[in-house]
């Protein structure tokens, strides 16, 4: 890894992968669930809930980050938020790790509306 990229790799992305396992507690993903990981940066949160059986897809609005989240595996594609490519109710979680500072707009609208009422609610 190069450029940014690299540098973001070696030391703000190692900091922001202590949290990942109570972020992923928190939103209850496991095994099955349709997750989306907004603002992945070089994919940790995506690859740490693919590897407890999530279907993940992620973004994030640099492009060679998505291209090494690509490399490690994960379904990545650029998009800037508060827009997000995915239909109302398509996910079961969105997670966003150290990222929701970022950007100029509140990103939590759009967030929501791409998650899928929890059971129970109406």
């Amino acid at each position: 890894m190069a450029g940014r990229t690299g540098a973001y790799a070696r030391g703000f992305g190692r900091l922001c992968a202590h949290p990942v396992p109570a972020l992923l507690d928190a939103a209850g993903v496991g095994a099955g669930a349709r997750a989306l990981d907004v603002g992945t940066g070089t994919g940790t949160v995506a690859l740490a809930a693919q590897e407890r059986g999530a279907r993940v897809r992620a973004v994030d609005a640099d492009p060679a980050m998505m291209a090494e989240a690509r490399r490690r595996g994960i379904a990545a594609e650029v998009a800037v938020l508060p827009v997000l490519p995915f239909a109302d109710g398509a996910l079961d979680a969105v997670l966003g790790n150290f990222v929701l500072n970022h950007g100029p707009a509140p990103p939590l609208p759009s967030c929501a509306v791409c998650c899928a009422p929890a059971a129970g609610w109406p």
